[in-house]
């Protein structure tokens, strides 16, 4: 249950997008949700309980930036702070989703970063693939927010990105205004963790010195503000891991609560995010070591990432394998019902799996589901593709008690070595938010028997 709760915040940073583009749909994004009530679940772990949000991870870069404080306890400069990230010799308009796996930490507050799940966005690879132009202008807020609505629950755009705390962050002129980083500075971003844990990086175009100066000269925070030094990078600290101070809301980026914040920028390209001193220390240790400290060194990891581009993804969630009996007996369903659903949905449910990916991406202007399915060996592989087949043609949401075809069609289906992936349609392309509620709202598309 855990593995998907701090998923559900997604929903909360995009709803509160969606209120502002379209009254259609069932769930306030103008896409029919899988299930009827997606915000009253969604509400206990996003970014208004935490003052971040979902799980995202990271690949290329880092996470998002706060509000601006003061003089530092120290004379030191986290801009001007040590080498990079993982992926810093990529330039951040070609960030890629296996790129990205490079700046998440293998484990975040000593679980495994998959297991809560990890989002990862390629904003500016989704605009373009959506004739969107990235705002020019950093300080038009209401640019700013446009462009995050257009990427996430504007229908008639059909992106349908997923997006993390810091898009719903720098997509809200009431958090965004008067911050030294905008929407359009960021190329990339990944989120993973669980709240209060939650680690953020972001690939983009950063100035660090409009930053530096940013955070030093924060009337609100200056008092709060140390620069500590890690490993041959500064970062900037304001208060105590994980503590709060309620005259400080909503005082700048990552202030919902006035609590803690840790970010760095380890270079212009890379920015990074947590709430305690460990979450960062291990988001700049991924920067530093890659190999063996990030995602990206885990053969399933990087296997499902590189599917997943190579069919254009630009948004995407990677999680650990989702069993069917948990996510029934999560419901309300009683005893009785939960074994008899559990006994109805078994017939048409995934086999066992390693770790799944599910993104988004465009095919000639309409938009198509992508799921990869990390298996043991081949033969595996190959009996994901059957069920695959199955769950999307007879199979059925828990959720909004609708067979999965009255969602998603078949474009294909296929096992490549240990992998299986499908491709598939939308029956309505305003259901573009599908493949992550599905998710988000501990649905069966993912789910194995």
């Amino acid at each position: 249950m855990k593995r998907t709760a701090a998923l559900l915040a997604c929903v909360v940073l995009v709803a509160g997008l969606a209120a502002c583009t379209t009254d259609e749909g069932t769930d306030g994004t103008g896409s029919a949700s899988t299930t009827p009530a997606v915000s009253g679940n969604a509400s206990t772990s996003g970014s208004a309980s935490s003052g971040t949000g979902s799980a995202s991870a990271s690949g290329s870069a880092s996470a998002s930036g706060g509000s601006a404080s003061g003089s530092s306890a120290t004379g030191s400069d986290p801009s001007a702070s040590g080498s990079a990230s993982g992926d810093s010799g990529v330039e951040a308009a070609d960030a890629t989703i296996a790129g990205m796996l490079a700046m998440v930490p293998t484990s975040i507050a000593g679980e495994p970063a998959t297991d809560t799940g990890v989002t990862i966005n390629l904003y500016w690879k989704a605009a373009a693939a959506g004739g969107l132009t990235v705002p020019d202008d950093p300080t038009d807020a209401d640019a700013q927010a446009q462009y995050a609505m257009d990427l996430t629950t504007r229908t008639d755009k059909h992106l349908g990105v997923a997006g993390t705390d810091l898009l719903q962050q720098l997509g809200s002129p009431a958090f965004s205004a008067g911050q030294p980083i905008a929407l359009s500075d960021v190329a990339a971003d990944v989120q993973a963790g669980q709240p209060p844990h939650i680690a953020i990086a972001a690939r983009g175009n950063f100035d660090t010195s409009a930053i530096d100066t940013a955070f030093r000269n924060n009337a609100d925070w200056k008092d709060e503000l140390t620069t500590p030094e890690y490993h041959g990078h500064t970062f900037y600290r304001w208060m105590d891991d994980l503590k709060f101070d309620m005259t400080k809301v909503n005082t700048g980026l990552f202030t919902t609560l006035g609590n803690s914040r840790r970010m760095a920028l380890p270079d212009p390209s890379t920015f990074l995010y947590s709430r305690d001193d460990a979450t960062m220390h291990a988001l700049l240790d991924a920067g530093d070591d890659p190999a063996s400290v990030s995602l990206a060194g885990d053969a399933e990891h990087l296997a499902v990432a590189t599917a997943l581009d190579q069919h254009d993804v630009y948004s995407a969630l990677i999680i650990g394998q989702q069993l069917l009996a948990p996510l029934v007996s999560s419901s309300n369903l009683s005893p009785e019902q939960a074994k008899k659903a559990i006994a109805d949905l078994q017939e048409h449910a995934l086999k066992p799996y390693l770790l799944a990916g599910i993104g988004e991406t465009l095919v000639n202007g309409s938009p198509r589901t992508v799921i990869v399915l990390a298996n043991a060996d081949a033969d595996a592989a190959r009996a994901n593709a059957e069920a695959l087949r199955g769950l999307i043609t007879d199979g059925q949401s828990m959720q909004s008690q609708r067979p999965w075809s009255d969602f998603f069609g078949i474009d294909s289906v296929t096992a490549d070595g240990s992998l299986t992936i499908g491709v598939l349609t939308l029956t309505d392309p305003a259901r573009v938010t599908t493949w992550y509620q599905a998710v988000m709202n501990r649905d069966t598309l993912l789910a194995a028997g």
